[in-house]
């Protein structure tokens, strides 16, 4: 298998401008040097003869390294490590986990290095408890293969590790010297159920210029195929773009961030990617004055792929399903002014994760204005650009003729936002739900409504599909609506709960409820909605946010339109905002890392399946509870992946009956 991918990747980058292998570490591990078993010989040979991993890292924690054990350590790995066939790293764990210890900040590891960094140095500096102290040490010291500056990894980098206000290494506090000082962060470790994709968001958000590893953190052997029992017996490995299996070019790929992160389920079903962005590979920064900047993204592994999504500054911006276990994919975005990470995420129909490091792309275009920038409002609602000239680019929702028959009416999105772009006395150019244009026009308003009116409509490209709405509930319009103006959204499991069908030909109000407060539903007479049979039951509706407010300020009326009958949905089943809670299930006030769920005691006594949505209805956690069980704490004590702050619906099945809680969770 792991001859098989080399070759592999070996053909699929032969045409880049730079030729990469792949290759598979565990770059966090422990042997008896410090509080592990066996001994720094058999972790080598175990990782390398069983386990068939490339890259074996010992960490063993600095505070308990003697000066012979890390230099023994140091011979140990040079005996091991084989050109194109094993590399052997000796690393050290340094930091501190303690809550009360003032200073404590969490764990990070380093490769390489000279000597132990001290605990203790100049008069009662403790390195062991100052970050900042440790940053500078980092890059003040070298490697002992390249003599480059030091590097390090941000170990399981959870809220609480470490002692306040220090933990979690001052909760990612960014700094000028530690971001030359890191290179990596963990978003898996193989002794712990947490998930750190949350983290790896923060701190990406907060500008660090750190990759992704997955490791396995080994203290009883089975150093590189350890599986973590809280997570499905995966096995987490870190993926490694080199152009070959030395110590030097190892090095040099985890210090320039070229790695990617993975679950491995089966033991042979090892993931891979290839990442780039104009030629510039995962890991890199740099700087364009292009409009658009166009990616090549090609994933393979054993099982199929069923999601590719690649994401900029945490939000989704391209998504694909491929349903085959190679795939390649070339898709583009618009990047904002500044700097904008973009890394890729992959998921397998066995449910095992891929995360890419990520990518800088430092814009310095500015030819197009960011749709939030046109929809943003003062005090009194009104558009702070009003009657500026400005320049979007985005995908149309709402095409020529939806809403009227005279004026080019349409709705175009981007990945910040929708607006209405309004032609007056013009129905050109016609342009359908899916294109992408370029639109030139001044920011106006209409009774609350931002759009852009005397625009150019230029369009770019057609057959594009059409954008997926965001999944919002009633009361989220109702009471919210100025933040989705302009968006297409879906909401689910509503029902009529007031006013009269419009007849043909008339425009018409009524009121939907999903449970979550009701909010207007306008039909206009340009589509085909109004004389239609009105829905019964409980039914979905994608539709634009617009506003409709003729009173200043500007801060109410706003209403969802659906574009057609098509709109109007028999209910899809994923479970909408219902209830906060339910006669089955109660959710305890949220707190930070978890929310717990208790159970009427009608159900304890039965075997109990809960299934975890997101707001966008997609699945992000499934797992059985046994009969007796009276609660759960989640996440924790599932094996849930992908998971941030947000809300979330809990499912709970009993006997072919289901009830729906919503659920808040603070990261």
């Amino acid at each position: 298998m792991k001859k098989f991918i080399f070759l592999f990747c070996l053909i699929m980058v032969a045409q880049s401008a730079y030729a990469y292998n792949v290759y598979y570490g565990n770059l966090h591990a422990h042997c008896d040097y410090s509080d592990g078993i066996g001994t720094a010989q058999h972790a080598y040979a175990y990782a390398r003869d069983t386990a068939l991993v490339d890259v074996q890292a010992l960490t063993d924690h600095s505070h308990m390294l003697s000066a012979s054990e890390y230099s023994n350590m140091r011979t140990i790995a040079a005996a091991y490590t084989q050109d194109g066939v094993f590399v052997a790293l000796a690393g050290q764990e340094h930091g501190s986990l303690s809550t009360t210890h003032s200073g404590a900040f969490g764990h990070m590891n380093f490769y390489e290095a000279t000597v132990v960094i001290p605990q203790y140095e100049n008069g009662g500096t403790d390195y062991r408890y100052n970050l900042a102290g440790t940053y500078s040490w980092l890059v003040s010291h070298t490697d002992g293969i390249l003599g480059n500056p030091l590097y390090a990894v941000f170990n399981h980098p959870y809220y609480s590790g470490g002692c306040e206000p220090d933990a979690q290494f001052h909760h990612f506090a960014y700094s000028v010297t530690g971001d030359s000082a890191m290179s990596l962060t963990e978003i898996r470790n193989g002794r712990r159920a947490d998930n750190y994709e949350p983290e790896y968001f923060d701190v990406l958000s907060k500008g660090w210029h750190v990759g992704v590893t997955a490791n396995q953190d080994n203290h009883e052997g089975m150093w590189g195929d350890q599986p973590n029992p809280y997570s499905g017996n995966d096995i987490y490995l870190t993926g490694i773009l080199a152009d070959t299996l030395t110590k030097e070019a190892i090095l040099i790929a985890l210090k320039d961030r070229r790695t990617f992160a993975v679950e491995v389920n089966p033991k042979s079903d090892r993931m891979a990617i290839l990442f780039q962005c104009e030629g510039h590979w995962m890991g890199d920064v740099f700087e364009t004055a292009a409009d658009t900047v166009h990616f090549d993204i090609t994933v393979w592994a054993q099982n199929d792929f069923i999601s590719v999504e690649l994401i900029r500054n945490g939000m989704q911006v391209d998504y694909v399903s491929p349903g085959t276990n190679y795939y390649e994919w070339h898709p583009e975005d618009d990047p904002p002014m500044g700097e904008s990470y973009y890394f890729v995420r992959a998921q397998q129909t066995d449910g095992d994760y891929l995360w890419s490091s990520p990518i800088w792309v430092i814009s310095t275009s500015e030819e197009w204005d960011p749709i939030s920038a046109v929809n943003e409002d003062d005090s009194n609602g009104e558009p702070v650009l009003l009657y500026q000239q400005v320049t979007i680019k985005g995908r149309v929702t709402a095409g020529t003729g939806t809403f009227s028959s005279i004026d080019n009416y349409i709705f175009v999105q981007d990945a910040t936002g929708g607006v209405n772009v309004v032609k007056r006395n013009s129905l050109e150019p016609s342009v359908s739900v899916g294109d992408s244009v370029t639109v030139s026009g001044t920011v106006d308003q209409s009774a609350g409504l931002t759009k852009i009116s005397s625009p150019t409509i230029t369009l770019e490209a057609t057959g594009l599909g059409e954008p997926l709405p965001l999944l919002i509930t009633t009361g989220d319009i109702e009471s919210n609506g100025e933040i989705y103006e302009g968006l297409f959204v879906k909401v689910e499991g509503c029902s009529l709960s007031a006013g009269t069908w419009p007849d043909e030909g008339s425009d018409g109000s009524v009121t939907i409820d999903d449970g979550s407060g009701g909010c207007t539903l306008f039909i206009d007479s340009d589509t085909d909605i109004d004389g239609s049979t009105p829905p019964t039951g409980r039914f979905d509706v994608v539709g634009i946010v617009t506003q409709y407010d003729p009173t200043f300020p500007y801060w109410s009326g706003y209403r969802l339109m659906p574009r057609s009958t098509a709109d109007i949905l028999p209910t899809s089943g994923i479970p909408s905002a219902i209830a906060s809670s339910s006669p089955w299930i109660f959710v305890k006030s949220p707190g930070r890392g978890k929310v717990v769920l208790e159970f009427a005691r009608e159900i304890v006594d039965k075997h109990k399946k809960l299934t975890f949505y997101n707001v966008n209805g997609r699945k992000v956690d499934a797992l059985t509870v046994p009969s007796g069980r009276m609660s759960l704490r989640w996440p924790g004590e599932s094996a849930m992946r992908n998971v941030s702050s947000g809300i979330y619906f809990a499912v709970v099945d009993v006997g072919g009956e289901r009830q729906v809680a919503k659920v808040v969770l603070i990261r």
